[in-house]
């Protein structure tokens, strides 16, 4: 058996983004009808600490905003506490407006 790895690769983020037409966040802003904009992550649609798989059709893209968003909205602080020190000032800020959440 072997052991499960938590990061997706490099090959596996190109295909995906090939699969759904380029590098952008999955996630649309209501407000513009558009992908949110900021720095492109990797996020297991099953979360990995529920035994969700590093796999493919497990994967989106998301925003560092929107990704700390659905960390902190599923109740996970572990892994929303290592998104959120990764934000900058201004992505902060903007979590701050989506959410009204600080730390």
């Amino acid at each position: 058996m072997s052991e499960r790895r938590r990061y997706f690769s490099r090959q596996e983020r190109i295909d995906h983004a090939e699969e759904i037409g380029g590098w952008h966040s999955e996630l649309i802003d209501p407000t513009t009808g558009l992908p949110y904009e900021g720095t492109i992550e990797s996020h297991h649609m099953d979360a990995f600490g529920n035994g969700g798989e590093t796999e493919p059709d497990n994967l989106m893209f998301l925003d560092r905003v929107s990704h700390a968003v659905i960390h902190l909205m599923s109740d996970e602080p572990y892994s929303f506490r290592l998104i959120f020190n990764r934000l900058t000032p201004e992505e902060k800020q903007e979590l701050h407006r989506r959410t009204g959440w600080t730390l």
